[in-house]
């Protein structure tokens, strides 16, 4: 596995709902990254899960926010708009284009893993 690697929302859902293989190895093994906006997301769940895995994630080694001035200029420069990815979703993106080395992302968001791949961010395939 990669050194680190960034679990988005949509991998923690599935991890809280049914388990993911790649979320346990990643924790297991010390690699998973977690992003304020990502414990952001989950905290806004329902039931006992939200506010655990909120804590879970927010004990991770928490990836740099990326400025949002930075995050408009990277858009354009990247040509990262009109592709069915948001704002919050952008910003994670981007937090593991500029870490340095570029932090691997494990999504389970097919057009959030598209625009990733495509400005050179590292993705961890999901399971079949």
């Amino acid at each position: 596995m990669n050194p680190g690697i960034l679990v988005d929302s949509s991998a923690w859902i599935r991890h809280i709902r049914h388990g993911d293989a790649v979320v346990d190895r990643a924790i297991a093994e010390g690699v998973a990254i977690g992003h304020l906006d990502v414990a952001g997301e989950i905290a806004m769940g329902t039931g006992d899960h939200a506010g655990r895995f909120r804590d879970i994630i927010l004990q991770l080694t928490l990836i740099e926010p990326v400025d949002r001035s930075e995050l408009f200029a990277l858009v354009v420069a990247r040509d990262m708009n009109g592709r069915g990815v948001g704002w919050i979703d952008a910003g994670i993106i981007a937090a593991c284009l500029l870490s340095n080395p570029p932090t691997s992302l494990y999504t389970l968001d097919r057009r959030m893993r598209e625009l990733a791949e495509m400005i050179g961010v590292p993705v961890i395939p999901a399971p079949l």
